[in-house]
């Protein structure tokens, strides 16, 4: 998960800063995305722009799967070592 990466990849004394960047990536893209299919469904006339913002909607969660599909997996032994709670390294 996003969290696991973020947390993997800092020292454990900025683990409360590398907590709230990666939230507020959250967010603000939560934001954005929002207001861009807000816009999209404005900008057409009765359904059809909820029709084009559904779709685009799509269009974008479609590309993030495939991107996601793209991203390498470790191999389960890393896998176990960032599952694990302690964090001495």
């Amino acid at each position: 998960s996003l969290i696991t990466i973020a947390v993997s990849t800092v020292p454990e004394e900025y683990l409360g800063v590398a907590n709230a960047a990666q939230q507020m990536a959250d967010a603000i893209g939560a934001v954005v995305g929002i207001q861009v299919l807000a816009t999209i469904q404005a900008g057409g006339a009765g359904s059809d722009g909820f029709t084009a913002a559904f779709v685009a909607g799509g269009l974008v969660a479609l590309a993030g799967a495939a991107a996601a599909a793209t991203i390498p997996r470790r191999a389960a032994a890393d896998q176990t070592a960032l599952a694990s709670p302690s964090f001495n390294r």
